[in-house]
């Protein structure tokens, strides 16, 4: 029931109790959906993206020193504490120093999905300079990719995020950039995530809102490996957290890390959502977040009012989801 006095432009939240490969609200004469339902004769629901590890953070066990950061030393001690990984010391050194840590993943991938949530709070502080880094390892070690955040600025403060596929040596850069404008990412709270499928690899950098999770002040980049120059394997895990020379460093670190196997089903259609996946229909502002990040919806879809007084909305597929409104 809309108790006020006119339509209103609802916000529509729908959490997932099972997998799913759409979601849809209507009002009997409108509707909103995101992803798309299975014909159950010619198509069949997969898990397109499978998790095969994850890490909150919590502890040490299972870790195991790291070998070798770019450009410095493995020095210092990491500790598992406020809810991330996070260095206790950083050694000494007169380039990058500072403790990794490293850790095998149950099966080694060759399409992979790969996500973390990491800080840098550089406060607008000029003097502060360090860096928080994940990298992703073959079976020998070498890097298979990079993704960080990092202030190497000594009299500015600027946070930079670098987002590499590849070593120190053989790579390619697919973010290696401040933002729009410089400043952007300083105080970084957000995901960092990169994706490789066959000779496709994709990049996502986001801030996140305090509370609502919603991503903001983004940048993604595809691009394609004509070459297939970058085809090393994942099966290792690295967290690092760096100081350069005596300089100042800024609290950061790593709360999250999921690992995700890419599957291909021919005539398969994935699943947008999981259990717990929280999918948002703000029809004030015409937006459609999953798990807080902005997707398309159905092209046929549209944002509908809630009229005044009773209003009747159905939610597909039925008994998948517990909705909440607000206006």
């Amino acid at each position: 029931e809309n108790e006020g006095t006119a339509e209103t432009y609802p916000i529509i939240t729908l959490t997932a109790k099972e997998p799913t490969t759409f979601a849809m609200v209507s009002n009997g004469d409108e509707y909103m959906m995101v992803g798309r339902p299975y014909d159950i004769e010619n198509e069949q629901p997969f898990q397109k993206y499978q998790r095969i590890f994850s890490d909150n953070a919590t502890s040490l066990v299972g870790w195991t020193d790291g070998t070798s950061v770019d450009g410095g030393i493995v020095a210092g001690q990491m500790q598992a504490a406020n809810g991330r990984f996070e260095a206790v010391s950083y050694g000494t050194g007169t380039r990058w120093h500072g403790p990794a840590i490293k850790t095998s993943i149950p099966e080694i991938v060759e399409n992979f999905r790969f996500q973390t949530f990491v800080t840098l709070y550089n406060k607008n502080n000029p003097a502060y300079v360090g860096r928080v880094e994940v990298y992703l390892l073959d079976v020998n070690g070498n890097t298979v990719a990079k993704l960080a955040v990092k202030d190497t600025h000594t009299q500015q403060a600027l946070n930079g995020v670098e987002i590499r596929v590849g070593d120190n040596q053989n790579y390619h850069h697919l973010i290696n950039e401040y933002g729009d404008r410089p400043g952007n990412w300083n105080d970084f709270y957000g995901i960092l995530r990169i994706e490789k499928d066959g000779n496709e690899w994709y990049a996502y950098v986001a801030m996140t809102e305090v509370g609502t999770g919603r991503h903001h002040t983004r940048r993604s980049v595809r691009w394609v490996d004509t070459e297939n120059k970058f085809t090393r394997q994942v099966a290792q895990v690295q967290v690092h957290v760096g100081q350069y020379g005596n300089n100042p460093v800024p609290s950061g670190g790593v709360y999250s890390m999921f690992l995700d196997k890419i599957n291909h089903e021919q005539d398969g259609i994935p699943y947008i959502a999981d259990e717990g996946d929280v999918i948002e229909f703000n029809h004030k502002t015409g937006d459609c977040y999953i798990n807080g990040e902005p997707v398309q919806f159905d092209f046929g879809a549209d944002f509908f009012a809630l009229k005044k007084g009773i209003n009747e909305l159905a939610v597909m597929p039925e008994n998948t989801f517990v909705m909440s409104i607000k206006y």
